[in-house]
């Protein structure tokens, strides 16, 4: 801009530009501060190296717990000389420590593992009877009776077991002596141990029952004779006739479980029930008689073809 003076109106003056006062009166925004040029990456490399730091500690940390919690403790050296069979030491460890709770807990599962597991080749045959429950009373002593109550049941089991396949020899026995009521209660006693203990000894109840049926047929035939001519009660009858046609398959056996139940519906005399049990007792007795002549003629000609 520009103005003439009033003295002199040849001359021209120029003006500056009009600025706003207000505007004049306005502060500039500061500039942004600039960080140097590598600041950021070198932080980043600080965290790392922090984290990385950390997790080395962490490590070391782990390693050495583990390191002593497996190795150091009572527990850890006890489980160690347990496995090793060094039981002496083992007890040792144990007698020391059987007042504390965390050190049963930390042992029980090396001790119970063992138990079962000598157990376990005792049923697989194998280690024997004797074998295994020595072994079993090392472990108790070892663990100064800690487990005492699991290790005696695995014992009890051992012994339950040898008790059944004892009492199937009797049965055996007895019925070889001509005791053919004893022979089949124990068969029975037998057979109930072995579904209690997870045994299956059909095989050796069957070659009994076959191996000495006459004999069974005379002796349990009579005595049905009496019975079910008398008895107010036939169930003793029933329950014999089942045991044993659970292993063999006979006609006599089973008819007369028929004839029982005739009886009971008044639809057959007990007296002609009786009749037909002492039949099958008598028919039993002389093909006892004919077989046991039979096999003494036969040895009797091995002799003396042997003498010749």
């Amino acid at each position: 801009m520009f103005r003439i003076k009033k003295d002199d109106y040849n001359t021209v003056q120029f003006m500056p530009d009009y600025k706003s006062s207000g505007a004049s009166k306005k502060k500039q925004k500061p500039a942004p501060a600039v960080e140097s040029i590598g600041s950021k990456p070198q932080k980043a490399r600080a965290r790392r190296n922090l984290i990385i730091a950390i997790v080395i500690i962490v490590a070391i940390c782990v390693a050495a717990w583990y390191v002593y919690s497996h190795y150091f403790t009572q527990d850890a050296r006890y489980i160690r000389a347990f496995s090793n069979g060094n039981y002496t030491t083992a007890q040792e460890f144990a007698d020391n420590n059987k007042d504390s709770k965390r050190f049963s807990d930390k042992i029980g599962d090396t001790v119970v593992s063992a138990s079962d597991k000598t157990l376990s080749q005792y049923k697989n045959g194998k280690v024997n009877a004797n074998d295994a429950i020595s072994q079993l009373n090392q472990y108790d002593s070892a663990s100064a009776g800690l487990f005492n109550a699991h290790i005696q049941q695995n014992i009890d089991a051992i012994n339950a077991i040898e008790n059944v396949y004892a009492t199937v020899n009797q049965a055996s026995d007895q019925a070889q002596n001509g005791q053919y009521d004893d022979s089949l209660a124990s068969l029975q006693s037998a057979v109930q141990g072995a579904s209690e203990n997870g045994l299956n000894i059909d095989q050796q109840v069957t070659d009994i029952l076959t191996k000495n049926l006459l004999g069974f047929k005379q002796t349990l035939f009579s005595e049905y004779a009496v019975k079910v001519r008398y008895a107010s009660d036939f169930s003793s009858i029933t329950n014999s006739i089942s045991f044993i046609t659970t292993y063999v398959s006979d006609n006599d056996f089973s008819d007369f479980a028929n004839t029982v139940s005739q009886v009971q519906k008044n639809t057959l005399r007990r007296a002609t029930a009786a009749a037909t049990a002492r039949q099958v007792a008598r028919d039993a007795r002389d093909e006892m008689t004919a077989s046991s002549a039979s096999s003494s003629g036969s040895a009797g000609s091995s002799q003396s073809s042997s003498a010749q």
